[in-house]
């Protein structure tokens, strides 16, 4: 290269410049695509990304809502039966002392108990019906019937439900009388 002309020397070191410009030209614009596209990538990766995020932060909130309403739906069922059972547990009750005072006014100055029986059935309607039975002493056959017909006076008593043996009848000194006893207020149909 010593022996070139000047020139060609210049030729030759104008060749080389260009050379390195061109590669140093050549790697900065491959180093720039790769650097755009790694961006391109990244930019869409995190894109994905959010989207993902907030598709599932929307089933997070739909699953939150579900469970809320399934939560609340769950109270409500179980605040449904809390009532439920205290009703049942109220209409299963035994009022017992309307009927002691339905058959302390009936047997008033009339006669004496001395047995009596409440026991709790279901009725052909299946409603639930309070069977009494009762036995004890009366004097007459009228004060007998006087008894019948005032315990057929109430509401919650059906007439066709009372039930007088026939020994009661015959021998009116002790009597055997059943009744059903539906509901628990003392209304009476004639009174």
């Amino acid at each position: 290269m010593y022996f070139l002309p000047p020139q060609y020397k210049n030729d030759l070191k104008a060749i080389k410049k260009s050379k390195i410009a061109l590669s140093i030209s050549l790697s900065f614009g491959i180093s720039l695509l790769f650097s755009l596209l790694s961006l391109f990538i990244a930019v869409n990766y995190f894109n994905q990304e959010l989207s993902s995020i907030k598709l599932s932060n929307s089933r997070e909130q739909l699953l939150i809502e579900k469970y809320k309403k399934e939560g609340l739906d769950k109270e409500i069922i179980n605040f449904d039966k809390k009532l439920r059972s205290i009703k049942d547990f109220y209409d299963s009750q035994v009022y017992i002392l309307d009927i002691y005072n339905i058959i302390a006014k009936e047997l008033k100055d009339r006669g004496r108990v001395s047995s009596l029986t409440i026991s709790r059935i279901k009725n052909p309607e299946g409603k639930i019906v309070y069977q009494v039975s009762l036995s004890g002493s009366i004097p007459t056959r009228e004060l007998l019937g006087q008894v019948r017909n005032g315990l057929a006076s109430y509401e919650q008593i059906p007439e066709e439900s009372i039930i007088a043996q026939l020994a009661t009848w015959i021998s009116p000194d002790s009597f055997n009388i059943s009744f059903q006893y539906i509901g628990n207020n003392d209304n009476q149909k004639g009174k």
